[in-house]
């Protein structure tokens, strides 16, 4: 139940109860003081009426009280969530869920985008979205979604276009009688960057392997068996001259493959800024 429901609860229960009493104790205490006194009817009348103003008047202090204090409270916890929203290192957002409006950021929000907060007030998601992410953020928006959900990895956009990774996860709450989900942005751009280099990398290295064991195995193969070949206690033969011109050819192709393999290492290691001579050198 919520706190304006257990306040109104409250208060209608005080009243009843309050009334109901009031009504059978003073009124027969009345009929009683009338009998003793043998008073009017409009002395009874104005008795009556005064008593019922009198009741009506510490009902109100009551029920003022009673919400006042209430009202100190709610607002005790109010400023108690705003300021741990503004004070949140992490960007943090109050959308609308049925227009994508963004009805509320916090501080950090303001200095990660750029934006100044009445600006923010008039952008929706896909104003810190780059175009090709709208179509997806329709679809990920539903007022049926969970109340807690992760929503996983996003590109975003600042106010001069920048774009960068965040790590969304988004919560459902109420904003001014609106329904709407609060969203907390966590920047994950340089690890994402990072491991997208790795996978590269690893996608490079994998090509190496390859060639290493396909390309690089055939020419060593030639050399190998041609060699074998090569009359040795006749070194005039002229069938040498036709192995020795094969294993020169084999070579070639092994020296091209070697090339390959260097260019391809590389590039490897340049996408992460090491130098493949990094380590051996250092050993030295």
């Amino acid at each position: 139940m919520t706190p304006g429901r257990k306040l109104a609860l409250r208060t209608a229960l005080i009243s009843l109860i309050s009334g109901l009493i009031w009504i059978f104790t003073s009124d027969q205490i009345v009929l009683q003081l009338s009998e003793l006194f043998n008073w009017e009817l409009t002395t009874i009348t104005r008795i009556q009426n005064i008593k019922g103003v009198f009741f009506v008047t510490v009902m109100a202090v009551v029920i003022y009280s009673l919400s006042y204090s209430d009202y100190l409270k709610f607002e005790a916890k109010e400023k108690q969530y705003r300021e741990l929203f503004e004070s949140n290192p992490a960007p943090m957002i109050v959308f609308d869920i049925k227009t994508l409006s963004i009805l509320r950021c916090n501080n950090a929000a303001i200095q990660k985008y750029g934006y100044t907060r009445p600006e923010f007030k008039k952008l929706t998601l896909l104003d810190i979205r780059p175009e090709g992410e709208a179509h997806r953020l329709l679809k990920s928006v539903s007022p049926e979604d969970v109340e807690l959900a992760d929503k996983g990895l996003w590109l975003h956009k600042k106010k001069n276009g920048d774009l960068f990774w965040v790590h969304v996860f988004s919560h459902r709450t109420e904003f001014r009688g609106i329904k709407a989900r609060l969203a907390l942005l966590f920047d994950v751009h340089n690890s994402v960057i990072t491991q997208n280099k790795i996978n590269e990398q690893n996608i490079r290295l994998k090509r190496i392997n390859w060639s290493q064991s396909h390309n690089l195995r055939a020419p060593v193969a030639q050399i190998m068996g041609l060699s074998d070949l090569i009359n040795y206690s006749e070194p005039s033969d002229p069938a040498n001259r036709e192995i020795i011109a094969r294993i020169h050819k084999a070579s070639k192709a092994l020296d091209e493959v070697v090339r390959e393999i260097s260019a391809q290492t590389y590039e490897a290691y340049k996408i992460t800024g090491e130098s493949p001579d990094t380590d051996i050198d250092s050993e030295q």
